[in-house]
């Protein structure tokens, strides 16, 4: 008869639980009720390199306010600093 070492005994009962917890946690991070609904702020800012950032920056925001539109979801703009090229220093 082979001897079976305790982490051998104890596998067969890990990988069950394994599996329970799998299948709680994909329906925790996948439900959506009718109500479901979440917030997000997103803050944009030029950091370093001067005008290039501030235009790299504006293009972004852009981006973002576009995919929200794309996807039905609502957006506001909370505060906007220009740059000095018609790109914008800090987006939230």
């Amino acid at each position: 008869m082979k001897k079976m070492g305790l982490c051998q005994t104890r596998l067969p009962g890990l990988q069950q639980k394994k599996e329970q917890l799998e299948k709680i946690s994909g329906t925790c991070l996948f439900r959506r009720s009718a109500g479901w609904k979440k917030n997000c702020i997103l803050e944009i800012r030029a950091g370093t390199g001067g005008d290039e950032a501030s235009l790299f920056a504006g293009d972004l925001m852009r981006m973002y306010i576009k995919y929200c539109e794309g996807k039905g979801l609502e957006d506001a703009l909370l505060s906007e600093s220009e740059g000095t090229v018609g790109g914008i220093r800090r987006f939230r």
